[in-house]
């Protein structure tokens, strides 16, 4: 396995076991997980943690588990895989931010590892075209619509 792909595993398993460790704390505790006051997310569409809990379990979390599963095993759509995680990173992390007000710390270490993941899944598709074509056809199998290009 090259460097690429051992650095990028790497890369999954930390964001898929923050993300699960975050995720499951706000499912479980929806109103002051690991100490975050919900206060925080005043002004926000949320009430508890408990959504963002789900979502942050699931999309980063389990998401990026099948996302290393797709690089260990050479899928073909990986590049495009990678890439939208890395995407939702980075869309997760800004938001996190705006809603509460505040960066630490651990947000721009997440934000660059989100845009590291996305530069790579770009490498492994090799060009913005590839990368485009590599997602309509991916979106086209998960919800079965006829591929066009």
């Amino acid at each position: 396995m090259d460097v690429m792909r051992i650095i990028l595993l790497i890369l999954q398993f930390v964001i898929a076991a923050g993300a699960l460790f975050g995720g499951i704390a706000c499912i479980i505790d929806p109103t002051e997980p690991l100490g975050a006051p919900v206060s925080i997310l005043a002004g926000s569409i949320f009430s508890s943690f408990l959504i963002p809990g789900i979502i942050l379990a699931t999309v980063l979390g389990i998401g990026n588990l099948f996302g290393a599963i797709a690089v260990a095993k050479r899928f073909w759509a990986q590049g495009a895989i990678i890439g939208v995680l890395g995407l939702a990173m980075i869309i997760w992390i800004v938001v996190q931010v705006i809603v509460i007000k505040s960066i630490v710390f651990p947000h721009i270490l997440f934000l660059c590892i989100g845009v590291a993941q996305t530069l790579i899944g770009y490498l492994l598709v090799s060009n913005v075209k590839d990368f485009v074509l590599h997602c309509k056809k991916l979106l086209s199998k998960v919800l079965r619509l006829p591929t066009g290009q």
